[in-house]
């Protein structure tokens, strides 16, 4: 005979878990530090756990330019996904050349780094024209042009431009703002990667591209940017390789969530998991109720 009152409890804890609209991976990590927010009105991370955070600390002097890649914390090289850069993300020397596409993907994470840097854990820094500097590279590109609006559950969200989220850096009106930034920032990342890599296969990227007018090259909307930082032109060739990027469906399997407070994709094999297992557990309960 079914135990029907272990299915009740199996219909709770599915209906409990986190959905790709409420979950959050680097969200969940980080919340404003409280004593700062009411000294200084900004928002500086902090995380909520016990982990360490902190600043990328961007370290190009790892390797010249074409041997630079991107890696996690333990040091393994990323694949070019649509997936956020997170803590502990970091450049480390390639021992080969690496391809035009990985070379792209690399520049744009020291676009991104410093930005990011500044506006988790110094956001005192950033004067009007260190945030010029900075953000350079989006406003050059049309990334985040204007402040626009998005519903989640019945709440609407403000998803911050560049200007606008400059005003919120510096006056956070006493509310934990952190969510909101790191939306902005991982959403113009992505925006980005899409512009510099073309070989990412994305939905959001079409849009993107279709915006800065571009249709096989790589924009080099960014470039100026990227001198002005670093003082040279970013370089753009790579070794004589057919690099894929993984895409935003079929090659990661993943859908991009980046609503409010969420960053990383989230697997399509999750969701259809959560939503069998939810229609499973109505059918018996509806054969209980009979």
């Amino acid at each position: 005979m079914m135990d029907y009152s272990s299915c009740l409890l199996c219909l709770f804890t599915i209906l409990s878990l986190p959905t790709p609209a409420s979950s959050s991976e680097n969200g969940l990590l980080y919340k404003c530090d409280e004593a700062k927010l009411v000294a200084e009105d900004m928002c500086y991370f902090v995380a909520t756990g016990s982990e360490s955070m902190g600043p990328h600390n961007l370290d190009r002097s790892v390797a010249e330019d074409g041997f630079r890649q991107v890696s996690d914390t333990s040091g393994s090289p990323l694949r070019i996904t649509p997936k956020p850069w997170t803590q502990g993300d970091k450049l480390t020397e390639s021992s080969e050349l690496l391809g035009a596409d990985h070379i792209a993907y690399a520049n744009v994470f020291e676009l991104i780094a410093p930005l990011r840097d500044a506006m988790m854990y110094d956001p005192t820094s950033l004067t009007t024209e260190r945030w010029a500097e900075l953000s350079k590279g989006l406003v050059d590109c049309k990334i985040k042009e204007n402040d626009s609006a998005m519903q989640k559950g019945d709440r609407t969200i403000t998803v911050y431009s560049v200007a606008g989220v400059y005003t919120l850096l510096k006056a956070a009106g006493g509310q934990d703002t952190h969510h909101s930034i790191l939306q902005f920032l991982e959403e113009s990342a992505i925006e980005l990667v899409c512009l510099a890599v073309p070989s990412l296969k994305m939905d959001h990227c079409d849009a993107v591209r279709t915006a800065n007018g571009v249709t096989i090259d790589p924009t080099t909307c960014w470039h100026q940017a990227y001198k002005e930082l670093y003082g040279s032109d970013p370089r753009v060739e790579g070794a004589n390789t057919t690099t894929q990027a993984a895409t935003g469906d079929a090659t990661t399997n993943a859908v991009t969530q980046t609503s409010a407070g969420t960053g990383r994709a989230l697997p399509i094999l999750y969701l259809y998991i959560v939503v069998s297992t939810v229609a499973w557990m109505i059918i018996l309960l509806v054969q209980l109720l009979l």
